[in-house]
């Protein structure tokens, strides 16, 4: 039975992916109060890889990346490519995993164990991943109603606590500072929707690719941008820059009266809803890699495998959250080949071997 997304589901999926762990651990922060500068340019810079991608799906209906590689490059080296994005889909989802397991076992369950945390989050994404994309986009429609009730009201209820001099002097960093920020903040989170051309079958045939990722950029780019404005205002530049979930931190200046407190609690859950969302999404790309490695009929089959895989990984990739944090300085360079070099070679050769009429 043929799974498809609708066009709705697929943008708000994106979406979600975006926020995903951005979130928690927010963007860059290289350029401190001009880190909205940044974000700003960071969206404009993504354009072009984000119209490569939908443009490697136009030229490619009903395939994914997998399949594109061996209609390109033969099986050997298709098989080099799809094991590459394969890895760089359990990576990612590791990451994601281990970042929800260290802002969990900090913020709100102190003494319970991390890898504890990680299997309960797991189980979640598994089942979601699971399910297909029926329940996938079911979960996909409510969840972003949700979060951005929360979102939204958050922002709200956090105006009392701006301080908008806190975004002064404006343009402080050089320009070179500021696009170097912005080159992080398109390589996380933006370039990562390069992971939906491996699951672009899932898109329902006559949806325009461009619709989707572009709708899906600007609204996570603007939902990113409201937030990270907010978390600059109520925090002010130093525990903005120190803090290693600024959004938290922010949310837990929130009250209304004496009735309304403890706000970062409903903040936490919206959260972790986002970083599933995303860990799903890693999980089918990785599996679905897996199963054409493996001549597997069924990309489900390999899901709990998968899933093992990134637990065992976010159990001992990272010793505490000072590494992980190290490491997302330089995660642009890591990114490099899977989010810019292997779409590259994958639209020259399409467009050099796509029909001479297009239908």
């Amino acid at each position: 039975m043929k799974e498809n997304l609708t066009l709705n589901q697929a943008r708000l999926l994106l979406v979600l992916f975006l926020l995903g762990s951005s979130v928690v651990l927010g963007i860059n922060t290289d350029v401190s109060q001009d880190s909205w500068i940044a974000l700003i340019m960071a969206i404009f810079i993504s354009l072009p890889l984000i119209i490569m991608y939908a443009r490697i799906i136009i030229l490619h209906p009903g395939k994914n990346l997998f399949d594109i590689v061996d209609i390109l490059f033969g099986k050997l080296i298709g098989k080099i490519l799809t094991i590459l994005m394969a890895i760089y889909a359990v990576i990612l989802g590791t990451l994601v995993l281990r970042n929800f397991m260290e802002y969990i076992s900090i913020t709100t369950l102190l003494h319970t164990p991390s890898i504890l945390i990680g299997i309960l989050l797991l189980l979640v994404a598994v089942n979601l991943a699971k399910s297909g994309t029926k329940v996938l986009g079911g979960w996909v429609i409510f969840t972003f109603f949700c979060i951005t009730i929360f979102i939204l009201s958050t922002l709200f209820l956090s105006v009392e606590t701006f301080d908008i001099e806190s975004i002064f002097p404006i343009m402080e960093y050089g320009i070179g500072d500021i696009t170097r920020s912005s080159l992080k903040i398109v390589a996380f989170p933006f370039a990562e929707m390069v992971l939906f051309l491996c699951i672009a079958n899932f898109f329902k045939k006559g949806d325009s690719p461009y619709k989707i990722y572009l709708t899906g950029l600007f609204i996570g780019g603007t939902i990113l941008f409201l937030i990270n404005l907010r978390n600059i205002m109520s925090l002010g530049i130093p525990s903005f820059v120190e803090a290693y979930f600024p959004s938290h931190v922010a949310a837990r200046f929130i009250q209304l009266g004496d009735f309304l407190t403890k706000v970062e609690g409903v903040i936490t859950i919206s959260f972790i809803i986002t970083g599933i969302t995303k860990l799903a999404v890693c999980l089918l790309t990785a599996s679905m890699g897996f199963r054409h490695l493996l001549s597997v009929k069924n990309y489900k089959d390999v899901i709990v495998p998968t899933s093992l895989i990134i637990l065992s990984l976010s159990a001992i990739i990272f010793s505490n959250i000072v590494e992980l944090t190290h490491f997302t300085k330089y995660y642009h360079v890591f990114a490099i080949p899977f989010q810019i070099i292997i779409p590259l070679l994958i639209w020259i050769f399409s467009e050099i071997k796509k029909p001479k009429k297009e239908h």
